[in-house]
């Protein structure tokens, strides 16, 4: 079974950037061990599944490191901001010391129909460091 970093790299290679796509990449790997609940995570995907009835195509992963990243399209860059604020609350609003695109925002909102390949980059750095054989797994595109 491919790891949830090759799925996440496999759709964003198929998916290419089509206007309007946009991610947004909470940063719950950052945050301490005591609010990664069960109740917590159950909590932040509620609210991204919320997201996704307002989204005309929309795709949830959580990664190994319990980031959550949704990647969708015609949604606002405002309202996967105040998503990302909301999600942040639900983890009691605890500091990121840093995140992979060097900020200490816990959510970021990835402009992927705009040719920003920060998320890309992020996937393909991921996929790397599970070493050996995990991109075999990697659609070739």
């Amino acid at each position: 079974m491919p790891d949830r970093a090759v799925n996440l790299l496999n759709y964003l290679r198929r998916m290419g950037t089509p206007y309007g796509c946009r991610a947004l990449h909470c940063h719950v790997s950052g945050l301490p061990k005591a609010v990664k609940t069960r109740a917590n995570m159950a909590r932040a995907v509620e609210i991204v599944n919320d997201l996704g009835a307002q989204a005309l195509v929309g795709k949830l992963f959580l990664l190994n490191g319990l980031d959550i990243v949704y990647i969708c399209v015609n949604l606002d860059a405002g309202l996967l901001r105040q998503a990302g604020s909301n999600i942040h609350r639900v983890f009691e609003r605890q500091s990121v010391s840093a995140n992979p695109y060097g900020g200490e925002d816990f959510a970021t909102v990835i402009d992927v129909g705009n040719q920003d390949t920060r998320l890309l980059a992020y996937a393909e750095a991921l996929v790397e460091s599970l070493g050996e054989g995990a991109g075999d797994a990697v659609a070739a595109v």
